[in-house]
């Protein structure tokens, strides 16, 4: 393609207020433009991108699925794909299909929030496997699992593969993606010791234990308006960690109370998951409940003697030996509270939010924490049938339009976008130093046919502009590979650059063949 024949409208500066590097280099370099709040519109060298994306994603998935077109209609994609094949298989435990689709998809509210350029439509990959077997499905899980790393590899993507949830039955339901980012609106907890990695809202901790301390006398103690975790640190001068949070909400028309160690937050989700119910499900009790229930203004509830609600304790909680909590009257606590001895609970569980400074339950370790961009969502799920039979179900969401925000926010520099061979809008750019220049005009001309005959993708630039704004240009868009015609081309002879490399002067004649490795390098 000629350059000279496109739209090609590069920026020096994009507005202050877009935070995300992707985004910034993404207009300037005019692969996105803006409609208008939260809707950027594919200019043709962006579009390119995501085509090749999509293409890419069509021939790795090909072959284990079929292709086929959903409407967008109020029914979720995941339930409307089991309704149009369900009627027209029967389950076996031999039998398995897998299906997909990629389409746009208009997104929530809540859900562009989490999105690295804030729009409320992307495009998205979705996958279902359908089988009538437990061990099929998780055969076809781990193919697919694998069929999705060779397509981020393939895009140059480093990923983490994060736990995201737990099932009733303890054993992990759902899996995510993350491209690691600073620029990722997604935080994750990882070890780097035995690789556990988990979304912070499924994240698992090693819970410390208070070990030989004898049980101290139960005591009351007065502390005037201290209701904050924060002021009753200060005020008995004692760590956090020896303090008992107990929270009550109300769920549906319940009240429970949950207890937790001074530090540590409430996991909202690990919470709803446990009690089977959705967010808009749990809200914190109003005062005047709290007071009903505990006998006391907010700021003193505390387990012992706490009546009339389901009271559920993290696993960390109950190991704090000789605790400080609220003694259930306003301006008092105990001190020296023990599990068993002073207080029972209806359940124990994991209700904790990760924190810094964890240790990994697994080994023992010093948990970490990163930022990403969620490129995928992995969901096992299970449905009976009218005849009684269970259908094994895989689902797969995956997300093209992070994968671009993703590519590029792992791969720039500070002169523009570096995009990987394999999805790089063009593979080469042939740039004319001199168009008034017949010999380089023809020797860039007879170069630039010689490599679409060969079906490298290379766009010659032709413009009449200075060879420094082309080269600019160059960069900024991000093609990974330049071939300067300048003032050898009368010897035959043109600069060869691969991005990040020194230039290197080659004949014309050895180019194609130079590409074609690269090619077969980058993008097998």
């Amino acid at each position: 393609m000629k350059m000279s024949k496109m739209i090609v409208n590069t920026l020096r500066e994009v507005p202050s207020h877009i935070e995300s590097t992707s985004l910034q280099l993404l207009i300037r370099s005019g692969m996105v433009k803006k409609v208008q709040s939260g809707y950027y519109a594919y200019m043709p060298m962006g579009f390119r991108v995501l085509d090749k994306i999509q293409k890419l994603m069509e021939r790795k998935l090909g072959g284990h699925f079929q292709k086929m077109l959903l409407p967008n209609t109020a029914v979720s994609s995941k339930d409307l794909f089991i309704q149009l094949v369900r009627s027209d298989i029967k389950f076996n435990k031999e039998l398995s299909v897998g299906l997909f689709s990629i389409r746009p998809n208009m997104i929530s509210d809540k859900d562009i929030k989490q999105k690295t350029f804030r729009t409320p439509e992307i495009i998205q990959v979705e996958a279902i496997t359908l089988c009538g077997s437990e061990e099929e499905r998780s055969s076809n899980i781990e193919n697919v699992q694998n069929l999705i790393e060779e397509i981020f590899k393939q895009c140059g993507l480093i990923v983490q593969k994060l736990d995201d949830e737990l099932s009733d039955e303890d054993e992990l339901s759902r899996k995510k993606v993350f491209a690691p980012s600073k620029a990722g609106r997604h935080a994750f907890a990882y070890c780097n010791s035995c690789n556990y990695s988990a979304t912070l809202q499924s994240a698992v901790y090693f819970e410390d234990q208070d070990e030989n301390i004898i049980d101290k006398p139960l005591e009351e103690i007065y502390t005037p308006s201290v209701k904050t975790i924060s002021d009753l640190e200060q005020y008995l001068e004692v760590s956090q960690k020896k303090l008992l949070k107990c929270l009550i909400f109300k769920v549906k028309d319940k009240f429970v109370a949950t207890l937790l160690r001074g530090d540590r937050e409430l996991n909202f989700r690990k919470l709803e998951n446990l009690l089977q119910i959705t967010p808009d499900e749990l809200e914190f009790a109003s005062g005047e409940d709290v007071e009903k229930i505990t006998g006391a203004i907010t700021g003193f509830a505390g387990p012992v003697g706490l009546k009339g609600v389901s009271v559920i304790a993290d696993r960390e909680a109950v190991k704090v030996k000789n605790a400080v909590s609220g003694a259930n009257k306003t301006d008092y606590h105990l001190r020296n509270v023990n599990y068993s001895r002073d207080y029972t609970v209806d359940m124990i569980a994991d209700i904790g939010l990760i924190n810094s400074g964890d240790k990994c339950r697994l080994c023992n370790e010093i948990i970490s924490f990163d930022n990403g961009i969620e490129l995928c969502h992995i969901e096992n799920i299970s449905q009976t049938t009218e005849t009684g039979s269970t259908v094994f179900v895989g689902h797969y969401l995956i997300d093209v339009t992070e994968i671009v925000a993703a590519v590029v926010e792992q791969h720039h520099d500070s002169h523009g976008i570096i995009w990987p061979m394999s999805i790089s809008p063009y593979q080469a750019i042939i740039t004319i130093v001199n168009v008034n220049d017949k010999t380089q005009i023809d020797l860039a001309s007879c170069l630039y046919n010689d490599l679409v005959s060969s079906e490298i993708d290379v766009l010659l630039d032709d413009r009449d502009e200075r060879a420094g704004i082309k080269f600019k240009d160059a960069d900024l868009i991000g093609i990974p590979i330049r071939i300067v015609v300048g003032k050898k081309a009368n010897e035959g002879v043109v600069e060869y650059k691969k991005r990040g490399h020194e230039a290197v002067e080659m004949g014309y004649n050895e180019i194609k063949g130079k590409i074609l490795k690269e090619l077969e390098y980058n993008c097998n």
